[in-house]
């Protein structure tokens, strides 16, 4: 129910969830890099 509940916001609000999105990919790009940055 979780799920449905959580599609139908991401339908009803598709600005924010673009907002999200793009925060989200940003924040993993950054955990690559340090990872990377750890790892050298």
């Amino acid at each position: 129910p979780k799920l449905k509940e959580h599609m139908n916001y991401c339908m009803s609000h598709p600005e924010e969830m673009s907002k999200l999105s793009k925060l989200k990919a940003q924040i993993t790009e950054v955990k690559g890099i340090m990872m990377d940055n750890i790892e050298k």
